[in-house]
């Protein structure tokens, strides 16, 4: 919360009484802390720390599949972990198979509303608005009509949401979800939230907000800041189609694409010369070959 407020001094000083209480925990928060500005690269490199100092543990290979897909490496991010999950394949532009792990996820667990959520958001993201509605207005009602950082109903189930209900013709249900996601952005304003990482941004909240509403021009920039902060943008989500067709959009794209690129290669520059981590992970089989064909080493 402290790197949120970009308050990154006193982020410093708390990852340094944490380095003797839990090094593996400082290994990964300290991900976080260098990544800031987009630098995703180093999510990955502090996952593989933290994983050095604690290989039995699954939550940091876990941890780690979102950085790798962020960065374009799909067979790392998919092999890392025993079970794929659905954000990562949306992340990697793989909507339809996000899908069918949601619902494998939500048979194995059918009462878990945190599966269901996910299943209602993938099925949006692949154009299945039919199934996906019902999901997603439960976890609207669930939610209190509040979208918030985390639990079941954040900013893309709005916009999700959004998008199903604007296609249904409900557009006071719509001015409804916009609403929430602005109040939402107010109360990160009001808490001294402003930067960007990976998976969280509040100008991308802000401007997907307006952009929604109709404030295009107002909307766009403020997803082109987030963006440029670091905040990694879904490349194929049906929901978010009227958004990747406006002109202003093209730009963030292929911003977000030579970031991704950028990354991949300072990444695959490290473990495919001297791979400081050979002892217990190693890059997916000809990921180095297609890095040094594409002139990386």
């Amino acid at each position: 919360m402290l790197i949120n407020r970009n308050r990154l001094d006193e982020a410093d000083r708390k990852l340094e009484k944490l380095a003797s209480i839990s090094p593996g925990a400082y290994a990964s928060a300290r991900g976080f802390r260098t990544s800031v500005g987009g630098k995703w690269a180093d999510r990955v490199l502090a996952g593989l720390d933290a994983l050095r100092i604690d290989p039995e543990t699954e939550f940091w290979q876990r941890d780690l599949t979102k950085p790798f897909a962020a960065i374009g490496l799909a067979k790392e991010a998919l092999a890392i972990s025993e079970v794929p999950r659905p954000d990562v394949l949306r992340v990697l532009g793989r909507p339809e198979d996000a899908v069918t792990t949601a619902q494998a996820r939500l048979a194995e667990d059918p009462i878990s509303l945190t599966a269901r959520r996910n299943l209602g958001l993938a099925l949006t993201g692949a154009g299945d608005y039919v199934r996906a509605r019902p999901i997603l207005e439960e976890m609207w009602q669930q939610s209190g009509g509040r979208v918030t950082l985390t639990g079941l109903f954040r900013v893309d189930d709005a916009a999700a949401l959004i998008a199903i209900r604007r296609d249904a013709g409900a557009v006071i249900e719509v001015n409804k979800l916009v609403a929430a996601i602005k109040d939402n952005v107010r109360r990160y304003r009001g808490a001294g939230i402003t930067r960007s990482k990976l998976q969280f941004s509040v100008d991308y909240e802000e401007g997907l907000a307006a952009y929604l509403a109709g404030e295009h021009k107002k909307g766009v920039a403020l997803i082109a800041k987030g963006a440029e902060d670091g905040y990694f943008i879904m490349p194929r989500e049906a929901y978010l189609q009227a958004l990747y067709d406006h002109p202003g959009f093209a730009p963030i794209r292929a911003s977000q694409d030579a970031r991704q690129k950028r990354e991949r290669d300072r990444f695959l520059a490290i473990v495919c010369t001297d791979n400081p981590y050979a002892a217990f992970w190693q890059p997916e089989e000809g990921t180095c070959e297609r890095f040094a064909a594409a002139g990386g080493v």
